[in-house]
């Protein structure tokens, strides 16, 4: 059986207005030995937030100088908050030792007990990745617009190919060509990767 770990990101804004019910309901509903790994953007959790699987990580003291310089390449474009998503996952791809990362964006509330079997239906056995899309019309024509919940192998053999893609696409600063990237945040990469 593979081993799970979840990460989100969030500010102390978006903390105050959702996060802390996804927090809630993850403590409620999730196994006790699936970590939440929570990267926060300049703000500590309450003490009451953390829990033995919910961990803390400082964004910053985690993922500058490259995070931060990033940040200053973008400036405030409305994709910026995008990047602490893309970095947080980054991190975890490259510390933490679970062998299937999960992505849970910080509005992601939990209604049912999650079991790990259920978590094993999620991304079959010879798959790299599974995602939870959005997708939106925009006219006539569906678009992608993010992936709230996905699901990374890490023992999967093309996982360090997929993660180097992925990170090359932000530090060299291509998610910025938009006549390869639709929008410039982490969907478009994720499915080029």
């Amino acid at each position: 059986m593979k081993t799970f770990a979840c990460v989100t990101t969030f500010n102390e804004s978006y903390y105050n207005d959702i996060a802390h019910a996804m927090i809630k309901t993850y403590k409620k509903f999730w196994p006790k030995n699936i970590n939440l790994y929570a990267y926060t953007e300049n703000f500590s959790l309450p003490v009451n937030a953390l829990a033995s699987n919910v961990k803390q990580y400082d964004i910053h003291e985690k993922c500058d100088p490259n995070l931060q310089n990033i940040l200053d390449w973008r400036g405030n474009h409305f994709t910026r908050g995008f990047l602490y998503k893309t970095y947080s996952i980054i991190h975890a791809a490259k510390n933490i030792k679970e062998d299937v990362l999960i992505y849970l964006d910080a509005d992601s509330i939990t209604y049912n007990h999650i079991t790990e079997t259920f978590l094993e239906s999620l991304l079959p056995s010879n798959a790299l990745a599974s995602y939870m899309g959005v997708t939106m019309l925009k006219g006539n024509k569906e678009e992608n617009a993010e992936t709230c919940i996905f699901l990374l192998d890490k023992t999967h053999a093309g996982f360090q190919n997929f993660m180097n893609h992925y990170e090359d696409i932000y530090e060299s600063r291509d998610i910025g060509d938009k006549n390869r990237f639709s929008k410039p945040h982490d969907t478009w990469a994720f499915t080029e990767c």
